[in-house]
């Protein structure tokens, strides 16, 4: 209903349930894939892939490449508590401001119609923000593949600050998503870090809530109370994890 795929909620949850840390990313990483895979489905069509593929291309190759190396670092518990609940608090502070960010396009405007195409370089120099773009992206991937946090709420005020249209960000994130929380979902997979019987009892129920949430927002209801509420238990959770980690 809110266009993010869940992860930071997830991981809070889990984060205070008492579950083995090392199952909680990969847990976490699953749910992101039904969920996201839901969304791009209904966002897809706002997705110019063709006249954007070299920038998408980099961007999700360094997203996932990010992931794989994040799902390889082992912490103990008490670091990857301190990891998560840090991560949580920025993650709440971030979608809360998210809608305040006025976008600056990083390509040019032709007789006030934006141009799909986005360069690498302009004028001979390097577009920096698109640049910047990348970075974060495989820095959000690595922090996907640590946490489980897919990184769509982190990536999507970058791409707005950065330029792009509302509609097609939701596309790009829920891709993004879903490609990086595959990549640490298999990997976390081979080093023995899934529990299927944890996951699959969540798995279905995110599959309801999620394709309801999707039907719910296809009506254009407003959920900013959710949104701020969301917002809110994920920033106390956060806290409350810090608190037990320290």
């Amino acid at each position: 209903m809110v266009g993010l795929g869940g992860g930071s909620a997830y991981v809070a949850l889990l984060g205070i349930s008492g579950i083995e840390h090392k199952f909680i990313p990969s847990t976490a990483l699953f749910l992101n894939i039904i969920v996201t895979s839901i969304g791009f489905f209904n966002y897809r069509v706002h997705l110019n892939f063709k006249e954007k593929k070299v920038f998408l291309i980099l961007l999700y190759t360094l997203s996932i490449t990010g992931a794989f190396i994040g799902s390889k670092i082992s912490l103990k518990r008490k670091e990857f508590l301190l990891i998560l609940s840090i991560s949580l608090i920025v993650a709440s502070f971030i979608s809360f401001f998210r809608d305040r960010i006025k976008s600056n396009p990083p390509y040019p405007l032709h007789q006030g119609v934006q141009s799909p195409l986005i360069p690498l370089h302009q004028g001979g120099e390097l577009n920096v923000k698109i640049i910047l773009v990348l970075i974060f992206g495989f820095l959000f991937g690595f922090l996907a593949g640590l946490t489980g946090i897919g990184g769509g709420i982190f990536l999507s005020p970058i791409l707005l600050i950065a330029g792009f249209p509302v509609k097609e960000i939701a596309g790009m994130t829920s891709l993004y998503i879903f490609l990086n929380s595959s990549s640490g979902f298999i990997s976390h997979y081979f080093e023995g870090n899934v529990d299927f019987l944890l996951v699959l009892p969540f798995a279905l129920l995110v599959l309801i809530g999620s394709i309801l949430g999707s039907y719910l927002g296809s009506f254009k209801l407003k959920p900013l109370f959710i949104k701020r509420g969301l917002e809110f238990i994920i920033f106390i959770i956060g806290v409350i994890i810090i608190w037990r980690a320290i």
